[in-house]
């Protein structure tokens, strides 16, 4: 734990590189899957941010633009909302509402994911039927960087622990509460939890990194976030 971010748990080494590469695998099905995929129309959000972030000329964008998709995972179907360019060019943001709608592979990791927040006292030993929310970042390539996500406030909605799972390329963490700023290299197989203050009272950021490749639009780092309520 970061003793000058009360919440704040990081564990390095969480995820073995099968774990990285299973999911990262999963998670490009899925991209690969909505580009053959008909999506609803498009439909315009407000994701709320507070005034740290608002004041702030690098911050988050409110306003966002999705669209809804239903996508074959065997056995079943996921709906999921796609976010094109949610923290700016090169950054495209898959979201899974609900338990019914979380990706297999994901599914997998769910009990190794509640034995750490028990053993953290995040949540409780008996929780029987926990409320998920999942989220896919895909990181392209765009004008010689890997896309980053600017500074914002992870919305109420998305549960009470933010589980920050960095399954492909390492990349730098950022967090600050306007006072406080504290820089988290993030190696492939890295944890990081945000939890009470610094959930909700800290804003976070990933910086964009320099390509090593020269392709536009290609995926260069993958980035997955459970929350739990």
């Amino acid at each position: 734990m970061y003793k000058e971010i009360p919440g704040l748990h990081f564990f390095p080494e969480f995820l073995s590189a099968s774990d990285c590469q299973a999911m990262l695998d999963g998670a490009l099905c899925i991209h690969k899957r909505l580009k053959n995929a008909v999506s609803s129309l498009t439909q315009r959000v407000d994701i709320p941010q507070p005034q740290l972030v608002q004041n702030d000329k690098d911050g988050l964008n409110q306003q966002k633009t999705f669209s809804r998709y239903t996508l074959p995972d065997h056995p079943k179907s996921i709906q999921c909302e796609v976010f094109s360019n949610y923290g700016g060019e090169g950054h495209q943001l898959v979201y899974c509402r609900g338990n019914e709608n979380l990706p297999c592979f994901i599914e997998i990791q769910l009990p190794k994911v509640i034995e750490q927040l028990q053993a953290l006292n995040l949540v409780t030993e008996n929780l029987s039927s926990p409320s998920w929310r999942f989220t896919m970042n895909f990181y392209h390539h765009h004008k010689g960087q890997v896309a980053g996500f600017p500074f914002h406030v992870d919305i109420p909605a998305n549960g009470v622990v933010t589980m920050i799972m960095n399954i492909q390329r390492e990349a730098t963490f950022e967090i600050t509460n306007g006072q406080c700023t504290e820089a988290i290299h993030l190696p492939v197989g890295a944890l990081l939890l945000l939890s009470g203050e610094s959930r909700y009272q800290w804003k976070h950021r990933v910086l964009p990194t320099r390509s090593t490749e020269n392709k536009e639009s290609k995926i260069e780092r993958v980035s997955l976030v459970l929350g739990i309520k």
